[in-house]
Parts: structure tokens; C-alpha cells; sequence
């Protein structure tokens, strides 16, 4: 697992435990030991900014307006 500190974004504690956690044999952790110790001590998973439940609200409704036609017509 390459740790160096040009990935800071990723430098984060349950990346490094996931990539170690995975491992089925042996894991190396190849890199600068200052960025292990970075992710060590960033416990920040943090809030995923990302506006999936607004697309996913906003193409629900689209999918019901272009419904609403369809089942007007099979009702009448």
C-alpha cells in the first residue's frame, strides 16, 4: 500500500485499516512513515459530501410526472 503525503486526502485512519484488513497473506506499507503516523492520527471519516439524495429525490419525481400521464390514459 503506497502511504505518502502528495495522497493527504487520503490519509486517513479507516483507509489504512481497511487496506491492511484486506490483506490475505501480508501487507507492506510502502512509503514515508510520517504519513502512516498522519493517518494514525486522523480519525476525521468525516461527512461524505455529495448530493446523491437530492439526484435520487429529483429523478423519482421526474419519473412520477412522466408517469402520471401514462395512468391517466389506462384509467379512462
Amino acid at each position: 500500500i503506497p502511504w505518502v503525503r502528495a495522497f493527504y486526502m487520503m490519509l486517513k485512519r479507516n483507509i489504512l485499516y481497511t487496506g491492511i484488513t484486506r490483506a490475505k497473506k501480508k501487507v507492506y506499507l510502502v512509503g514515508q512513515w510520517n504519513a502512516v503516523c498522519q493517518a494514525i492520527h486522523t480519525d476525521d471519516a468525516g461527512r461524505r459530501n455529495t448530493a446523491l439524495g437530492e439526484r435520487i429525490t429529483r429523478y423519482y419525481y421526474q419519473y412520477l410526472q412522466e408517469r402520471e400521464p401514462e395512468q391517466l390514459r389506462l384509467a379512462v
